[in-house]
């Protein structure tokens, strides 16, 4: 046994050499082709990514960098553009509205995030593997499957004064039919969050439906 492990010890080893002094590998045909293979393999994948990876660059990374440089001049979008250094910053620095706009974008930053899990992860945990689930899960991926813009445009006619006013107005709760629901602050950002949600929170509730296997 110690002899056939130093010959194929010996046979490695002279192949090897074989290998150097030769410049051709001396590897049975099958496995060269089987690491061919491979490796078209691997190129392969990575050309399936190439598509993303340019849209990647060419709308986010390539529009936040003419961003940045925008940012140092004052075009208006329509006309020449002029170097104008930090005036835009100190502008903003100093702009009253300032704290309010951080605000509101924490905000949306958080309920963006925190909203559509938590709720789609409770709806699909109450419907899991219940009576009527695929009836339920199918109105609430409603919002999502007929669109953002189909479902902006329910949600502009809901907020505007022939909407929730009228409803709440017919029922008789004439403090909520005065309400604006687009117009006043900061319930203006909650409306548009609740909206928001309504669409995402769906999809999340079919994700964790798959991820929890019901």
């Amino acid at each position: 046994m110690v002899l056939n492990e130093q010959a194929r010890v010996l046979g490695t080893a002279t192949a090897s050499d074989a290998t150097k002094h030769t410049g051709r590998s001396t590897l049975p045909a099958g496995v060269r082709e089987g690491a061919r293979q491979k490796r078209r393999r691997k190129l392969a994948a990575y050309l399936y990514v190439v598509p993303a990876l340019v849209l990647v660059v060419g709308m986010f990374w390539y529009s936040a960098v003419v961003t940045v440089q925008l940012s140092f001049t004052n075009s208006s979008g329509l006309g020449p553009a002029h170097y104008v250094g930090l005036s835009n910053y100190r502008a903003m620095l100093s702009d009253s509205q300032l704290s309010t706009n951080i605000y509101n974008t924490l905000i949306w930053a958080v309920a963006m995030v925190v909203l559509p899990v938590s709720i789609g992860l409770g709806a699909a945990i109450l419907v899991r593997r219940r009576r009527g689930s695929a009836l339920f899960q199918t109105v609430f991926y409603l919002p999502y499957a007929i669109g953002f813009v189909t479902t902006g445009v329910i949600w502009s006619f809901l907020f505007s004064t022939n909407g929730f006013s009228t409803l709440f107005q017919a029922v008789g709760l004439h403090s909520l039919a005065s309400v604006q629901w687009l117009n006043d602050v900061p319930l203006n950002t909650y409306s548009m969050i609740t909206a928001s949600t309504c669409g995402s929170a769906s999809m999340s509730s079919n994700l964790w439906k798959a991820t929890l296997g019901s």
